[in-house]
């Protein structure tokens, strides 16, 4: 199953350097995530990649701050 977002989403997701991968492979790379902190991003369970545009880290926690990954997760819970 390939995944769906807005096309306001993809917009704001201009920095990404892997070309919406997530979107394309049924998301198999995508860093998983342990719970979505509403206004803050997303706190990962685990990041597969560290030199992503969008990841944050603060106090040895991973935060996602991507547009792409937020809708994923709000509409699909993956």
């Amino acid at each position: 199953m390939a995944y769906q977002i807005s096309a306001e989403t993809k917009e704001l997701t201009k920095q990404c350097p892997y070309d919406f991968q997530c979107l394309k492979d049924d998301g198999r790379d995508m860093c998983s995530v342990k719970f979505m902190a509403k206004g803050i991003g997303l706190i990962l369970k685990e990041c597969k990649r560290h030199d992503c545009a969008y990841l944050f880290s603060l106090l040895k926690v991973n935060i996602c701050k991507c547009p792409t990954r937020y809708e994923l997760y709000k509409h699909y819970h993956t």
